[in-house]
């Protein structure tokens, strides 16, 4: 086999685009700005990568934070709580907030914002 038909279209498309330094310089255009592309989807890639590790990582922060009860109470499914007794917050979604009250083997529990706000230093 021969390159005869390699050759001609490379000749074909230098004379397109006007002579063979013109279709170095395109290529070389075209590469780096390929290059660039490619730097920028990696830079981004990278951010959204760490913006996603920092919010688990604020997260395991928050859940890291123990409460304490104020006072004693009782919720309306029956959970009581004493003065005193330590909770960490597990997940928070509007009014339903999923507790952890420690030294309990019953855990997770899910408890309103307001009766978890009323009886200890949650805010």
């Amino acid at each position: 086999m021969s390159n005869l038909g390699d050759y001609q279209k490379i000749t074909t498309v230098s004379k397109a685009v006007g002579g063979p330094k013109n279709l170095v310089m395109l290529l070389l255009l075209a590469g780096a700005t390929g290059g660039k592309l490619v730097d920028i989807g990696i830079k981004e890639g990278k951010k959204f990568i760490l913006s996603k590790h920092e919010e688990k990582r604020k997260q395991k922060e928050a859940s890291e934070i123990l409460y304490t009860a104020k006072k004693d109470a009782e919720d309306e499914q029956g959970l009581r709580f004493s003065k005193g007794d330590k909770i960490r917050v597990l997940e928070n979604d509007a009014d339903s907030i999923l507790i952890e009250k420690i030294g309990d083997r019953s855990n997770p529990y899910y408890v309103s914002r307001d009766f978890l706000k009323c009886m200890s230093d949650f805010n």
